[in-house]
């Protein structure tokens, strides 16, 4: 293919503001130099590809810095003034959900925060308020807490179907407790990590 552009467009609810692209750029095949592309600002770019080596592959580079939490859809589009039998196969999206960092404290009041395996009540998981996230904030009917690196093992259950707001950690302000049967959460034996995903009453992500 001759004379071959690729368009690339992030469609987001963020505003442009609130998010950066930088550094686009391509190759062609691993050894040729590096080209800078076009940027569009703020959202997207375009690199003047030219004409790629029977055989070859052109690689496209970008780097995508979110200032807030919401979802980023990467739409790229290429184009070529030779003679394409396929267009079905030049356009690709793909979406990442960007998620707001919260602090959480499994079995508050435990520096180990253990997960007791064998245990049949719930494990208490609080999400923690701080001085820029109000916990009280947070759709507990949203929230999944569980093993980190098989989601589909975790219940997402909430066993009480609600959370309960209180001070958790002393500091006077209140927090968000939240109790899952240990069994279904899919923690293991030998599991050092869980994860904890949801939304707030706003619907973002966290």
């Amino acid at each position: 293919p001759r004379t071959v552009e690729v368009d690339d467009t992030v469609v987001t609810s963020v505003g442009a503001g609130n998010y950066t692209i930088a550094d686009p750029r391509f190759t062609l095949g691993g050894t040729s130099p590096v080209v800078p592309c076009e940027l569009d600002p703020p959202s997207g770019f375009s690199c003047a590809v030219g004409t790629v080596p029977v055989g070859g592959t052109a690689v496209v580079t970008a780097q995508l810095t979110p200032g807030v939490p919401g979802p980023y859809a990467n739409q790229a589009m290429a184009s070529t003034l030779s003679h394409d039998p396929d267009l079905d196969n030049n356009r690709a999206e793909v979406e990442l959900i960007v998620h707001l960092r919260v602090d959480i404290d499994l079995r508050p009041g435990s520096e180990t925060n253990p997960v007791d395996l064998s245990a049949r009540g719930g494990l208490p998981v609080a999400i923690l308020t701080t001085a820029t996230f109000d916990a009280t904030r947070v759709d507990a009917h949203s929230v999944c807490f569980g093993d980190a690196e098989s989601p589909a093992e975790r219940d997402c259950q909430e066993e009480h179907q609600r959370g309960h707001p209180g001070d958790v950690d002393g500091d006077g302000d209140l927090d968000l407790l939240l109790h899952y049967g240990t069994r279904r959460t899919g923690i293991d034996a030998g599991d050092t990590t869980a994860c904890l995903r949801g939304r707030t009453v706003n619907d973002v992500p966290i």
